[in-house]
């Protein structure tokens, strides 16, 4: 990895940490560098992932429309790049997240359910995991008992 990767690297490993100290500014500001240096080294994956944090980010913020946007421009890079198609279940759990954050269920139990189909065609198993419980949730918030029972069942064997 290079310099240049490796200061984006670290810009959003940073932007990461202050978000999860509830320093949303300085996240956005981190996230925000390494996304500019991401976009002149040319790096598409470092644009998908500065693009994803910094959808997180503004979803925290409150901030869905931007958190949308910036989801997705990651998604277009990670579908254009054979390469990068790992990161679309991930990509996908974190859409059903922002979705969730907004109240809207039914959009946040599809994203919930591509991203575990996602990430069991290609053996992702813990993030298996996450997204089927994440969809069980949406399942609980839309009242489908049953759907929700299938997927906690699913995710523990």
């Amino acid at each position: 990895m290079g310099q240049v990767q490796n200061q984006i690297e670290a810009l959003s490993r940073a932007g990461s940490a202050a978000r999860s100290l509830g320093n949303l500014r300085q996240a956005l500001l981190f996230q925000e560098t390494a996304l500019e240096l991401a976009r002149k080294a040319r790096d598409p994956k470092w644009v998908a992932v500065t693009l994803t944090e910094l959808a997180k980010s503004h979803a925290l913020n409150r901030q869905y429309e931007a958190a949308l946007d910036y989801a997705a421009q990651a998604g277009e890079i990670v579908q254009a790049s054979s390469h990068l198609r790992p990161l679309a279940p991930f990509l996908a759990n974190d859409l059903g997240t922002i979705h969730a954050m907004q109240g809207r269920f039914p959009e946040a139990l599809r994203a919930f359910q591509d991203s575990a189909r996602q990430a069991q065609a290609g053996e992702q198993t813990e993030l298996l995991v996450r997204a089927t419980l994440n969809g069980a949730r949406a399942a609980i918030r839309l009242g489908h008992y049953a759907q929700a029972t299938t997927g906690l069942r699913e995710a523990g064997s």
